[in-house]
């Protein structure tokens, strides 16, 4: 499932238990024009995002020219519900709050130790690929209407096990009443259904 040294339980139905090294740092709450800044200096690097907006979810990349969504869809920030910019090692999660946005970075080293973590994968909608308008993206549909492009082109799934996953790293710790529970969650890459980097 991953390239870590670090596995714990090795993968069985499609989970897997691993130590690694994690720091988190929170910050916030700031209006919704800080998060371009938060972004900036956060995430310089090429990444990858997935945005849930107030009127649909949107996937797509960030580079040194900014956003890259299918078909040059734009959104407003303020738009914004919950949005994850990441690299398979390092996610910046932004959520709006009534107090405004609020966001925590996430740097993992998968070679470190001291964090445990469960690694999954979670399906993404979609069992058919629809033409898209944009040769850098693949339209995943679902019969019942669901729709999202995804940053990859060429991408083929199908109704049985030929989908498309979200790779996420679920951090556990204890809890105020001694039990280990999951405290935190990174989406890490997008994955094939052989746990292949798209």
């Amino acid at each position: 499932m991953n390239t870590n040294k670090n596995i714990i339980i090795p993968e069985k139905n499609g989970l897997e238990l691993i130590e690694l090294g994690s720091d988190a740092r929170l910050f916030g709450p700031a209006p919704a024009n800080e998060m371009d800044g938060w972004i900036g200096s956060e995430l310089p690097e090429e990444s990858l995002v997935v945005a849930w907006l107030d009127y649909k979810v949107l996937a797509g990349r960030k580079n040194a020219d900014g956003w890259m969504f299918c078909e040059n869809e734009t959104f407003e920030n303020r738009y914004v519900r919950r949005m994850r910019v990441f690299t398979p090692q390092k996610e910046l999660l932004i959520w709006r709050t009534r107090e405004g946005f609020r966001a925590r970075t996430r740097i993992d080293d998968l070679e470190g130790a001291g964090t445990y973590a469960v690694v999954a994968r979670q399906a993404l909608y979609g069992t058919d690929t629809k033409e898209s308008p944009d040769e850098n993206f693949s339209v995943l549909v679902e019969k019942r209407g669901t729709r999202i492009a995804i940053p990859f082109g060429n991408v083929a799934v199908d109704e049985n096990k030929k989908r498309v996953f979200i790779e996420t790293r679920n951090y556990i710790d204890v809890n105020g009443v001694g039990q280990y529970t999951y405290v935190d969650c990174a989406f890490g890459r997008f994955v094939d259904h052989s746990g292949n980097s798209l």
